[in-house]
């Protein structure tokens, strides 16, 4: 197994603490989620780490991990159990704000930020987001969440939000590309394929766009009431229903709703792989998968965004989970 250094050091600059976990656990999600650290350590004496002390991991020199200690305990026989999220846990905090004319997500992010002492990083180039925005009292990861799908649609580029150790970042997807092959001759050793129409399969969309600029309510569908929809005969009506930001004009929701269709309007398949670890992998990274050993469209070579990734190091051994969810084009089933 490899290398695994783990750190912790109290507030403030505070005492340093080196352990030899016998089991880690580390999950990074796509969405807004802060990334969770948490184990186990044997033969703990004296005194232990602090509420909010600082967390460090390096598997074979990588970081892998800054975060901060949110819970502990400790046994009768020495066993030191922890729980670390990274700095999106702060984001749970709420925040309120207006902003006049046009905005963009990154003078947004840094003034939830600042309001949580929270550090910026790299932020991709977004368009505009909107002509004003009016922020009472939600939590940051869902203004932040809300502006991610904004931004997303504008640019038509799948963006992810995340703390790269320490450092609120949002990066496009395609620029987060690692030279991974995972599949049946490659880190895999065991996968489940779900298919199903209960999740996120819709073959009706109906968007609203509710505007403080006019008072005005637009409304549109995907497909038109007057054309026949041959899933809604088979599944029955599966309608999405959301609200679009003010921004976005009739047209851009047309669009969008077209999108949404053609993308959701067939069964949803996902996959949860487990593989031998790969130091450095997180999700919102975009690898490589080739399972021909499926009589599935699946078999093909193909490159997937990550949705979730944890990594476990228990036994001598890194093994970690990997979730992927992809509607495949050429479904035979849709």
């Amino acid at each position: 197994m490899e290398t695994l250094e783990l750190l912790f050091e109290d507030p403030g600059g505070g005492e340093m603490y080196k352990y030899l976990p016998s089991t880690l656990s580390l999950r990074t999600e796509r969405t807004c989620t802060p990334a969770t650290l948490s184990g186990d350590i044997p033969d703990v004496t004296g005194k232990t780490p602090r509420m909010g002390a600082t967390v460090r991991l390096k598997v074979d020199g990588v970081l892998m991990f800054y975060g901060f200690v949110f819970s502990s305990s400790i046994t009768r026989w020495g066993v030191l159990s922890f729980t670390a999220y990274d700095s999106l846990r702060y984001l749970k905090n709420t925040f309120s704000n207006h902003y006049d004319g046009s905005y963009t997500f990154d003078q947004v992010l840094r003034d939830i930020a600042t309001a949580n002492n929270l550090k910026i990083g790299k932020i991709a180039q977004t368009p505009n987001l909107g002509r004003n925005l009016s922020i009472d009292n939600e939590s940051g990861f869902d203004v932040i969440s809300r502006l991610v799908d904004t931004a997303t649609v504008l640019t038509k580029k799948i963006l992810v939000f995340y703390d790269n150790f320490g450092e609120l970042t949002l990066s496009y997807a395609d620029e987060m590309i690692a030279d991974v092959l995972v599949g049946d001759d490659a880190l895999a050793t065991e996968y489940t394929l779900t298919t199903n129409i209960d999740d996120d399969t819709y073959n009706q969309i109906a968007l609203f766009r509710e505007s403080s600029s006019t008072g005005g309510r637009a409304y549109v569908t995907a497909p038109p009431k007057e054309q026949h929809n041959e899933n809604a005969d088979k599944w029955g009506v599966l309608r999405l229903t959301e609200t679009v930001d003010d921004i976005l004009t009739d047209a851009q929701m047309q669009d969008r709703a077209d999108k949404l269709l053609e993308m959701k309007n067939r069964p949803f398949k996902s996959m949860n792989i487990t593989a031998l670890g790969v130091v450095g992998l997180r999700a919102g990274m975009m690898i490589t998968i080739h399972f021909p050993s499926l009589d599935d469209e699946v078999s093909k070579r193909q490159t997937v965004i990550l949705d979730a990734v944890e990594h476990t190091f228990e036994d001598c051994t890194h093994t970690m989970t990997l979730e992927t969810r992809t509607f495949w084009r050429d479904t035979t089933d849709a």
